[in-house]
């Protein structure tokens, strides 16, 4: 890809007092210089390369937040059931000692009274 416009440079040079030749070799020069000069843009990032991108990460979060989600879900059924289960167990030992409780006052209230 041409830089520098280098038949312009070229006539310009000549017009100076340089021969064809030398004018011809300067302006290459100078155009070899510019391209040589000119960054890499091949690795720049794009806007469509940064969509893409994000797009594909999201698509990816969604996938892994759905996959949390999903065993939190379990997880949180599981703690419910569970819960549940201890609490009743909880509810039937309190439930036992009232009536043990209440059964020992009965028999100490006959056997002293």
């Amino acid at each position: 890809m041409t830089i520098t416009n280098t038949l312009e440079n070229a006539k310009l040079l000549e017009k100076l007092g340089l021969s064809a030749e030398q004018a011809q070799g300067v302006s290459e020069i100078v155009e070899t210089a510019a391209q040589a000069a000119q960054p890499d843009l091949s690795q720049l990032v794009t806007k469509d390369f940064l969509r893409a991108e994000f797009e594909k990460f999201r698509r990816e979060f969604d996938l892994k937040f759905g996959e949390f989600r999903a065993e939190f879900d379990v997880k949180l059924e599981k703690l419910r059931v569970d819960f549940g289960r201890d609490l009743r167990q909880q509810m039937l030992w309190f439930f036992a000692m009232q009536v043990t409780i209440v059964a020992t006052a009965f028999t100490l209230f006959k056997i002293v009274g």
